[in-house]
């Protein structure tokens, strides 16, 4: 009765809210950035073709993620890092290939953001206060995590260069940035939403300025690792910690039981 009931429910479960949804969510939008350069730049494809092959990546595990009957936590996470990807080089093709620029991108994407951000309200969709998200909205919401990431990849980048702070510096700001808005949430228990998509904007550019701080050259400010031992470094960073969250989500469960 159980199984049934879970199957024929109308709202999707986001993974549980807590430090290692943040950590998993960290991981992955850094390694959006190392994968997307690895891809357009590392192998030569460019942003355009890196795009396509990426935007196809996001529609397959977008597919999957939605037509699946109940909360799979794996096809979730999938869908976040082909976001991730397919945000970097989106960003790059518009501001390199198509010459906006950082300030211009950014602008456009915030824009782009605050469209979605107002259909999502006028839509009526939410996320609960224990995380469910309505499946009639599931395809908006990953709209909004697809521009957040795209954005943050355009401002990530602005910041470094227009701030002076560098990679290293534009990373540690909206570090604090991130804890901050972590702990106002705190003191507004009932301002969940705003205060998670607030930390979306906040994660994606956080993502793209360490990834940039991991792969670029120490000339440049930074460390030299290069995206394909970035990238292969992330993912198994990506994969234990997924490995180890699924095995206490488990136990706990069983515990219940």
């Amino acid at each position: 009765m159980t199984d049934n009931i879970a199957l024929t429910s109308p709202f999707r479960k986001i993974p549980k809210l807590d430090g290692y949804y943040w950590l998993l969510l960290i991981a992955a939008t850094i390694f959006g950035e190392t994968g997307g350069d690895m891809l357009s730049m590392g192998l030569n494809l460019g942003y355009l073709a890196a795009t396509a092959i990426f935007l196809a990546l996001f529609a397959v595990a977008l597919f999957f993620q939605v037509r699946s009957p109940g909360d799979q936590p794996a096809y979730y996470w999938a869908v976040i890092i082909a976001t991730s990807t397919t945000g970097t080089t989106i960003a790059d093709a518009m501001t390199r290939t198509f010459e906006l620029g950082y300030a211009s991108g950014s602008a456009l994407l915030l824009g782009v953001l605050a469209l979605v951000f107002a259909a999502w309200k006028f839509s009526g969709s939410r996320l609960t206060e224990t995380g469910r998200l309505p499946k009639s909205s599931e395809v908006l919401y990953w709209v909004g995590i697809l521009v957040a990431s795209t954005l943050g990849t355009a401002f990530g980048d602005y910041i470094a260069d227009e701030s002076g702070l560098g990679f290293a510096g534009s990373s540690a700001l909206l570090a604090v940035l991130l804890t901050l808005v972590a702990g106002l949430q705190r003191f507004a228990p009932n301002q969940k939403e705003i205060f998670y998509w607030a930390a979306i904007v906040i994660v994606h550019p956080l993502g793209a300025t360490a990834g940039d701080f991991l792969t670029k050259e120490q000339a440049e400010g930074g460390l030299g690792l290069g995206t394909f031992v970035a990238s292969a470094g992330l993912g198994l960073v990506f994969v234990i910690v997924y490995a180890l969250v699924h095995r206490r989500r488990g136990s706990e469960s069983v515990a219940r039981n």
